[in-house]
Parts: C-alpha cells; sequence; structure tokens
C-alpha cells in the first residue's frame, strides 16, 4: 500500500465525499476501492454512495464515518 498516498486520500475523505477521479487528481492514488477495502480489514469504516457523472457513467464515493480505534 502507498501510505502517503493513501493518508493523503484519507485526510480529504474525513472532510468530503471522494470518487477514484477526485483521488487520482488530488494525491494520485488510482485504486481507491482496494485502499477503502484494505482500511475497512483494519476496522475503518466508510460511507458509500453512488455518484453519477454529467456522461451518465456511476462512480462510487467514499467519506469515512469512524476510524479504527488503533489508527
Amino acid at each position: 500500500m502507498t501510505c502517503s498516498k493513501t493518508w493523503a486520500a484519507v485526510r480529504i475523505m474525513r472532510r468530503r465525499w471522494l470518487t477514484t477521479l477526485d483521488a487520482i487528481n488530488a494525491c494520485g492514488l488510482s485504486s481507491l476501492s482496494q485502499r477503502v477495502s484494505v482500511l475497512r480489514r483494519k476496522g475503518w469504516e466508510f460511507d458509500q454512495r453512488v455518484v453519477v457523472t454529467s456522461s451518465g457513467s456511476r462512480v462510487a464515493a467514499y467519506k469515512v464515518r469512524k476510524a479504527a480505534v488503533n489508527a
């Protein structure tokens, strides 16, 4: 896991919803869903919603609900 990119994405997700495209542009992280999955296994909780883009595509957006106890 690319720690600095992951934690940059976490900092953003604590404040607002983040999509994969947002993560690529903001911190260079192209595999947001994989990083969220790893963090969920470590005890993090995320809200997830579907965002419809202007072209009609549906993409996932994530936001931190609760950090892991030992994080």
